[in-house]
């Protein structure tokens, strides 16, 4: 005897009478078995329309869209250079360096977890505070010490390590994800504040995708905010993420993905406020309102003495006027006036000045924080418009790089860019050869009034000097 199993037939298409009374159809054809039984004629429609994806999925494939061609649009631009004022410069380099740790990127094993066991933690931890908690005022350090979230230290000594150099950086990294994707995660403030640490770890390294996910994660992480009793701290997690946010998405050319709230600023961050208040000018640059060289140059004059350039040599002045030159750049370098784009190579040229200001000064840590968003562009900017020659910018950006990519493979792209591409008749060779070639600040510079000395350099608006006791000879300023 014959054992009959009955099998499920899944049901595509249902006909047109048991889907108007809406009960169950065997969508047998040409007709069903309950139409059939009740006498009824069956009809099936000729063409069934298949749900389309979500709106809200077209849109995210559509904002992805634009991205990409926003960020492939650069690679036409790198051989060619600018031929006129009316073209507009990006930030080649940084396009460039990104697809190279896209191509290269590979991080570390969980297998030398253990080497996180040597209570390197708590020096780590300290680098971070050091360097990234004095701009973005994120953690309180003693309530750091008492809090023993998992995903919170391991993403503060990520890029704690980043910052030491420590080659176990991207070993840190992984674990920290290892943990955010776990499905046990659920959003706390923490969770939050580790979202922003690493998405900035993945920009300074350079893996331009995954901070890209890192960000559209922190967008939506950063609704849960409003949820937080704490008001200073909400104000101060919101508020430099919506910072880190605008500048990120300057560099890249991406969108902006964290919206502005109606938010006070934070209470006891005198510092940081100014630096809301040049990202407020920044996205008004970017949203194309009326933003003069007159706004950036009030920012300037009214920051506290303490914040002042020419009063204080602390890290922070030096950064701070450092992004203040980059917004400079960004104001102007879509004018097509020639006023306007020699306000940018001056700027570019002052940007690279004080980074390795900072490099003498035993300070190239610190400027890790402004190596995609200030030193490439300056440096792409300059090589796009400018004779002078790059042998230096070259050795400050080997100096400061913290990307995945080795010393040599950095090197080598550097060369590919500035020298096959910019004058091919050049006979390849390392930059170390070059140290002598410095030509885009010089003696005559201090004593001359051209646009492209940073020293010299008045803006339409009287722009402060730069200190003048930094002013040293270029023999001992330059190694």
């Amino acid at each position: 005897m014959t054992k009959v199993t009955n099998k499920r037939v899944k049901v595509t298409v249902a006909c047109i009478i048991c889907r108007k009374k809406k009960v169950k159809c065997d969508g047998i054809q040409p007709a069903c078995s309950r139409c059939e039984s009740n006498g009824i004629e069956c009809q099936y429609s000729n063409s069934y329309k298949k749900r389309g994806p979500p709106k809200i999925r077209i849109e995210i494939i559509e904002n992805r869209m634009h991205r990409i061609k926003t960020l492939l649009q650069p690679k036409q631009i790198i051989h060619s250079g600018l031929n006129n004022l009316g073209q507009v410069p990006v930030n080649t380099l940084f396009c460039l360096i990104t697809e190279a740790v896209e191509q290269k990127k590979s991080y570390g094993s969980n297998d030398m977890m253990s080497y996180f066991s040597m209570n390197s933690d708590h020096i780590w931890s300290e680098l971070y505070f050091t360097h990234f908690n004095n701009l973005f005022p994120l953690l309180s350090q003693s309530d750091f010490k008492q809090d023993n979230d998992p995903l919170l230290n391991f993403a503060v000594c990520a890029l704690g390590s980043l910052y030491g150099l420590d080659r176990h950086h991207s070993v840190l990294f992984e674990r920290a994800q290892h943990i955010l994707h776990a499905s046990t995660v659920q959003y706390s403030i923490s969770t939050v504040q580790a979202l922003i640490i690493l998405c900035w770890y993945s920009h300074l390294i350079g893996d331009a995708k995954k901070c890209e996910m890192l960000r559209y994660q922190l967008a939506q992480a950063i609704d849960w905010l409003q949820c937080v009793p704490d008001v200073e701290i909400k104000r101060r997690t919101y508020w430099i993420a919506w910072v880190m946010d605008q500048w990120i998405a300057s560099c890249t050319l991406s969108e902006r993905m964290i919206h502005e709230w109606s938010c006070q600023w934070p209470r006891s961050e005198e510092a940081f406020i100014e630096f809301i208040r040049l990202s407020l000018i920044l996205k008004d640059i970017h949203q194309g309102k009326q933003t003069t060289e007159t706004d950036l140059t009030a920012w300037l004059l009214n920051l506290p003495s303490f914040l002042d350039y020419n009063k204080s040599s602390s890290v922070i002045t030096k950064i701070y006027r450092i992004l203040y030159y980059t917004a400079q750049m960004i104001l102007n370098q879509h004018h097509q006036h020639q006023s306007s784009h020699s306000i940018c190579i001056t700027a570019a040229n002052t940007i690279l000045y004080i980074t390795q200001q900072m490099v003498n000064l035993g300070q190239a840590s610190f400027a890790l924080n402004t190596f995609f968003i200030s030193l490439t562009f300056a440096t792409s900017f300059i090589h796009l418009n400018s004779n002078d020659c790059l042998s230096k910018p070259i050795c400050l950006l080997n100096q400061i790089n913290c990307t995945l990519l080795s010393k040599d493979e950095f090197d080598q792209l550097l060369q590919n860019y500035f020298y096959i591409q910019h004058t091919p008749s050049l006979e390849f060779c390392g930059v170390e050869q070059l140290l002598s070639d410095w030509s885009f600040i010089d003696n005559e510079s201090y004593t001359t009034t051209s646009t492209t000395s940073p020293i010299s350099y008045y803006s339409p608006t009287q722009s402060p000097l730069l200190k003048d006791e930094f002013i040293l000879d270029t023999a001992s300023f330059f190694y």
